[in-house]
């Protein structure tokens, strides 16, 4: 309605329309609305870039914000290039040092991670984080974010250490400064179990998953979708030691109150469906697994792709599952396809 309304008062490319344009945008790839929200995305950008011009700061964040739904939706070559220039021109508008830039050169780090181009987004995340530092101080929340970030890469590639020192670190400041009990606090001390899942430090991860679950329900809700990610890594975790009896419940609670917050279709659901067929499959039930698998597959075919990374993932599960029930001739198929659309 006031998008409608801006038009008629202001005309379709007056900057202040084009700024709803863009907010309108963000809510429908909030609502996972794709489609519409890059149609509106482009046409947006188009708009400014004509209007205001390919350097001016608004049409720097429509740009940013396109290439995060781009991101979000698996299609990172179209994405990088996005983020490059983004990057560039903040810094030749902005400079270096702007928060705007940072957080633009931030963004451009952990889509080239995803990318596995891991040597890049460390160099570009380290440098972030220094001029985070050297701008804002090492406890401002930019800052804080960036140590989380670069923790979460360094994890990726295996270097723990390291990883865990600037999560504890994090978690310490963000204690600190907003409270053990804070949204953003739970979420790093998620982050750090998993790390310490990953370092197969098993009983140590478990403590803090049960702590970090405890905080969430009691602050934020059982049906928060920050207590049920937690949830989630917490039954990986169970599974992973072997303790499927007491990880099903958790898996099937968690997908259930997925599909009743976020609906069957969001991609939270589908991966929470994903790993309740893997645990199940491990489990003997194989038909209860499989039937999941093909509902999960059949539902990020219409909601991402069939050639979305989570499609894929799905594909290569599909296909074990299949193999391992002696159902040859389609895993066989399946595996094909996947190699193909991964290549």
């Amino acid at each position: 309605e006031c998008l409608l309304l801006r038009e008629q008062k202001l005309g379709r490319d007056h900057p202040t329309t084009l700024l709803l344009m863009n907010n309108l945008a963000l809510l429908l790839d909030a609502q996972e609305k794709f489609d519409e929200a890059e149609s509106l995305y482009r046409h947006c950008l188009g708009l400014q870039e004509k209007k205001l011009g390919r350097e001016h700061t608004d049409t720097l964040s429509t740009m940013n914000n396109f290439a995060m739904l781009l991101k979000k939706q698996g299609k990172t070559k179209v994405a990088e290039p996005l983020y490059r220039e983004c990057f560039h021109l903040s810094v030749q508008i902005l400079g270096k040092g702007h928060q705007k830039t940072l957080a633009s050169m931030n963004n451009l780090a952990l889509l080239l991670d995803d990318q596995g181009k891991h040597d890049e987004a460390k160099s570009l995340l380290r440098e972030c984080l220094s001029l985070q530092e050297q701008k804002l101080g090492r406890g401002h929340p930019d800052a804080l974010s960036s140590i989380g970030n670069l923790a979460l890469l360094l994890k990726n590639q295996g270097m723990y250490d390291e990883a865990e020192q600037l999560y504890r670190e994090c978690l310490l400041l963000r204690e600190q400064k907003l409270g053990r009990d804070h949204p953003t606090t739970l979420l790093l001390m998620n982050n750090l179990a998993l790390l310490l899942d990953a370092q197969e430090k098993f009983d140590e991860a478990e403590s803090l998953y049960r702590h970090c679950l405890g905080l969430q329900e009691k602050k934020l809700g059982r049906e928060h979708t920050d207590t049920l990610s937690t949830m989630n890594n917490f039954a990986m975790l169970l599974k992973k030691q072997g303790k499927t009896k007491v990880a099903e419940p958790l898996y099937r609670e968690c997908f259930h109150l997925s599909v009743q917050i976020l609906g069957k279709g969001h991609q939270k659901t589908l991966a929470s469906m994903n790993n309740l067929a893997l645990l199940l499959d491990d489990q003997g039930k194989h038909d209860e697994a499989k039937s999941l698998l093909r509902e999960c597959l059949s539902l990020q075919e219409q909601k991402l792709g069939r050639g979305h990374p989570d499609a894929l993932s799905s594909i290569g599960n599909l296909a074990l599952l299949l193999k391992n029930q002696g159902m040859y001739d389609e895993a066989e198929q399946l595996y094909r396809e996947c190699l193909l659309l991964r290549e």
